[in-house]
């Protein structure tokens, strides 16, 4: 098993293509963990989007409150 982690922070210009390349990838049991990071813009409107969209793949998604940082999204993953 493999977990993907994507720590994101005001990403909706890039979030989907990332998560379209992690879903692409062809690994028994993979789970994609997306913490996002209290982004101001549509990230995690978006990831929600995608995970509706997308139900075979394996995506949790964390959302912090506030913005604390990369380090605080890196741990929790």
């Amino acid at each position: 098993m493999i977990t993907i982690l994507i720590p994101s922070y005001n990403h909706e210009k890039y979030i989907i293509e990332c998560l379209n390349e992690a879903s692409r990838i062809n690994i028994a049991d993979k789970k994609i963990l997306v913490i996002d990071d209290g982004s101001s813009d549509k990230t995690p409107e978006l990831i929600l989007d995608f995970i509706s969209n997308h139900p075979e793949q394996r995506i949790m998604f964390i959302k912090k409150m506030k913005n604390v940082g990369l380090v605080d999204s890196l741990n929790r993953g």
